[in-house]
């Protein structure tokens, strides 16, 4: 008789041989980014496909300026492995600004190895850097943004 493994009996994936690098995503990356988009988006029905060409507005939002959305690879000796897409917002009543995650995604081989934990990490840290409030998350979660101290501007 053969034995099968109960779900809880999975083997876990390996740790990373190393820690992958992540980066911002410029033009340059928009094929790339493009790619992973699609990958996470992946629909049986051919007709629900995403176009094959990043849309038009999507790559203004990323890379034309004023920048409105940030994306961050994370990748493996040059390979993307996953990343994070996320726009600015707003925090009312306070007035500050948020980062508001729109997509995270680690391709299935990497999954399980802490990759989606550095991504938002990395999100968390870079909201903090860029002076927002908090971070929102696409589950509705809201991480604070520990930003540093600014001077305060006098009120005439």
């Amino acid at each position: 008789m053969i034995a099968l493994a109960s779900p809880t009996m999975r083997a876990r994936p390996a740790p990373l041989p190393v820690a992958p690098t992540l980066r911002r995503a410029f033009g340059g990356d928009a094929r790339t980014l493009w790619a992973l988009c699609r990958e996470a988006a992946a629909a049986p029905d051919p007709a629900q496909a995403l176009a094959a060409d990043m849309p038009l507005p999507l790559r203004e939002a990323l890379f034309d300026t004023p920048c409105r959305s940030w994306a961050w690879l994370a990748e493996v000796g040059g390979d993307a492995i996953g990343m994070i897409v996320a726009s600015a917002g707003l925090v009312l009543p306070q007035g500050g600004y948020c980062l508001s995650v729109d997509a995270i995604y680690v391709r299935p081989a990497w999954r399980g190895r802490g990759v989606g934990t550095r991504l938002q990490a990395h999100a968390l840290a870079m909201a903090a850097e860029m002076g927002c409030l908090q971070l929102r998350l696409g589950d509705g979660r809201v991480l604070e943004a520990v930003a540093p101290a600014r001077p305060r501007e006098a009120v005439p």
